[in-house]
């Protein structure tokens, strides 16, 4: 008798071991799931780490250029899909936005050919995040991701290619008044 009792405790007790381990990886597996900007939201409101972003002529974006005024960063690798869609997405809107600089930044791969593909491919111009410095900061794993910086101070992310028109009309309203 006591040893069944003991059986059954044990079974018990292994059963709920095993539903709380699975309830505790299923969670943990959901968190790593959330956005790929959740750290950089989590910096919303904070100056933009320091960032040295390099063209194609190995000109480094100035300080003034980054910090100063209205700028879009948008993280793209060229052989992303939706970093295409999102560049098509923004070409026009670059045009009519002149105020607000847009930058493209790439961040793995060889240096010359990855900015050589970029200027092909996106609308705005493309730099080089040397060892991934500023992706690594800001948390960026995925890409594409829209930075909106104003006077070097992060005001919004967005993760993900603009691709649904509710998703693009909320830009394109943002950005008439920002």
């Amino acid at each position: 008798m006591k040893q069944s009792i003991n059986w059954i405790l044990t079974t018990i007790f292994l059963a709920i071991l095993f539903c709380t381990s699975f309830v505790y990886f299923y969670n943990q597996k959901e968190t790593n799931k959330s956005s790929p900007t959740a750290k950089v939201e989590q910096k919303s409101e904070k100056p933009l780490p320091e960032a040295k972003l390099i063209n194609h002529n190995s000109e480094i974006l100035s300080d003034e250029q980054l910090r100063k005024g209205k700028v879009i960063l948008i993280f793209v690798s060229p052989n992303c899909n939706a970093c295409l869609v999102e560049s098509n997405f923004l070409k026009d809107l670059i045009v009519k936005r002149n105020d607000v600089r847009f930058y493209g930044v790439t961040t793995s791969g060889d240096f010359h050919k990855v900015l050589e593909a970029s200027e092909k491919k996106f609308s705005f111009p493309t730099y080089f995040d040397a060892d991934s410095v500023l992706a690594i900061q800001l948390g960026v794993t995925k890409v594409p991701i829209k930075i909106y910086l104003e006077d070097g101070i992060i005001k919004k992310v967005w993760g993900g290619a603009t691709v649904s028109e509710d998703k693009k009309s909320e830009f394109i309203n943002w950005l008439e008044n920002v």
